[in-house]
């Protein structure tokens, strides 16, 4: 990439509100800026960089429901940002903000670790990765990620 500048805000928290309960939270704000260059002919000089969100918000909580038991959940906020290959900011499109909720619910047994989760319990229809078409105005490809899914593991530990 050209020159760039970025800054901006981090805060990060969290609280256990009794020995079975912890919540956290971490905010971002980002500034993500060319300093200089050109691309296709074009001054990108204090455009935003593409695939970088100003904002993102992560939620987790965990509930050890007993000493071998803990729930756990996320929720993940990713806004808005330009499509790579949009260095000039003129695509006219924007990637769209999108939210995802993972929940895990894990068990111990001795030597076992037990485990089912879903992730993208909503079923959010969302992706993280685009590009704008340098050949068709208006027009990109996307790579979708996965609906609602379901893992289980089991781990044995030696």
């Amino acid at each position: 990439l050209s020159p760039t500048r970025r800054y901006g805000l981090e805060l990060k928290g969290g609280h256990s509100y009794t020995d079975a309960l912890e919540v956290a939270a971490v905010y971002s704000y980002t500034v993500a800026k060319f300093r200089e260059g050109t691309y296709g002919s074009v001054d990108v000089g204090g455009h935003r960089i593409p695939k970088v969100p100003r904002q993102r918000l992560a939620l987790s909580s965990s509930w050890k429901i007993s000493k071998e038991t803990t729930l756990s959940g996320n929720a993940s906020y990713v806004g808005e940002q330009h499509f790579d290959n949009d260095q000039a900011n003129t695509f006219g499109h924007k990637m769209t903000a999108y939210t995802t909720v993972d929940m895990k619910l894990s068990h111990r047994e001795g030597s076992w670790l037990l485990a089912a989760a879903v992730n993208n319990l909503l079923n959010e229809k969302y992706f993280t990765y685009g590009v704008a078409s340098t050949f068709t105005p208006g027009k990109y490809n996307a790579y979708p990620m996965q609906g609602r899914n379901l893992s289980l593991t089991a781990t044995y530990e030696f």
